[in-house]
């Protein structure tokens, strides 16, 4: 069946695919006919996107135009807030869906496994080339997974849409030729390989970067990281995983348990080390305040409590504020130290390996220079 939708949504959807195909985005003739053929308007009907002026909610039925304009962007769309006001669904940006779609890397005859449904419209792309019987699709919240199976019916396809927790797949449709995690991790869950085929691709989002891995016979997945790009987390239940610059600020305005002066460290503002942080510490999250002396750092992971709070001093010094289980200055410093011994590559010189056992070993240009273990 052939999705209808409107003709100003028409002439958008083709301008945008049309951006995305000029600017290398969409390569292969077949993903570039999906994003012709599917209305993204059926899939995100009120939605917060940014613009120029901040964020910016929008409803297709009360101003069809304005909303029309907002889909057919390069952007992503927020359809979905907790009550902290931490968004927890979205519908990504198709250039970065279509990046994700070419690493694929999906024929048909594949078996395709997304881990995040979110609105469906990834869902209806694969579905486009694959088929709807090719292609599994699991979210964890219920209403997100019902709203998705009935934009999926209206564009004329009913792929397999199941309520779960993503990390454990969906082992009885398995095995699958591909995953996609339209999701960010900070681990890659066991689960995942073992649905997997031997020689099968799974693209995640890990550490704000895409990894391609491909399973092996005795069941290791190993790849580079390809890309930056940065997805909601993964959840297990209704609210989000992530926390507010509030609750970093009144966590990290407490008393410090241990207190000394170090030298500075402006790498850490580096992006490439951001990425190396969230890989070792990815329950990190991190503000910087703006005071009289410049900015301070601080930091709180949530898997244990530990938090930092770096203060500027005199003579590119830091007073180093930490409390919890676990000092997180001396992993920071040893971070950095490596990033500046390795020639302070960017991340898309590291590659990933995952054992069966589960353990996690980053990489620097090829498997055999092994430079991190995740714990």
């Amino acid at each position: 069946m052939t999705p209808t939708t409107t003709p100003d949504g028409e002439t958008l959807r083709q301008r945008l695919t049309e951006r995305l195909r000029t600017t290398g985005r969409l390569t292969t003739p077949r993903w570039e006919a999906a994003f012709r053929v599917i209305p993204r308007e059926r899939f995100v009907d009120r939605f917060t996107a940014a613009g120029s002026d901040g964020l910016t909610e929008h409803d297709l039925a009360a101003d069809p135009e304005r909303a029309l304009e907002a889909i057919y962007s390069d952007s992503t769309l927020i359809t979905a807030w907790d009550e902290r006001g931490i968004a927890t669904s979205s519908s990504t940006s198709p250039g970065l869906m279509a990046l994700m779609l070419e690493q694929l890397d999906a024929e048909p005859g594949d078996r395709v496994l997304e881990i995040g449904t979110g609105t469906g419209y990834n869902a209806a792309l694969l579905c486009s080339v694959l088929g709807e019987r090719a292609v599994t699709s699991v979210d964890v919240d219920h209403d997100t997974v019902g709203k998705a199976r009935s934009a999926l019916r209206e564009c004329g396809y009913a792929p397999r849409v199941v309520c779960g927790d993503g990390a454990r797949g969906v082992p009885e449709r398995m095995p699958y030729h591909r995953i996609i995690a339209t999701c960010g991790v900070g681990r890659i869950p066991p689960e995942w390989a073992r649905q997997l085929v031997p020689g099968g691709i799974l693209l995640a989002n890990l550490s704000f970067a895409l990894v391609r891995l491909r399973r092996t016979p005795d069941g290791r997945l190993s790849g580079p990281f390809t890309d930056t790009a940065a997805f909601m987390s993964m959840r297990t239940g209704r609210g989000a995983t992530g926390t507010t610059a509030s609750e970093i600020l009144a966590i990290t305005d407490g008393e410090a348990e241990s207190t000394h002066i170090d030298r500075g460290l402006p790498e850490l503002a580096e992006g490439d080390v951001t990425f190396l942080r969230h890989l070792v510490l990815p329950g990190t999250h991190r503000v910087t305040v703006e005071t009289e002396r410049g900015s301070e750092w601080r930091a709180h992971d949530t898997t244990d409590g530990s938090w930092i709070r770096l203060v500027p001093g005199d003579d590119n010094t830091l007073t180093v504020e930490q409390s919890g289980p676990r000092e997180l200055w001396p992993v920071l410093t040893e971070l950095v130290e490596t990033w500046c011994e390795h020639g302070k590559p960017p991340p898309n010189r590291y590659g990933l390996t995952v054992a069966p056992d589960g353990t996690h070993t980053v990489w620097l240009d090829t498997p055999q220079r092994p430079v991190l273990t995740l714990t």
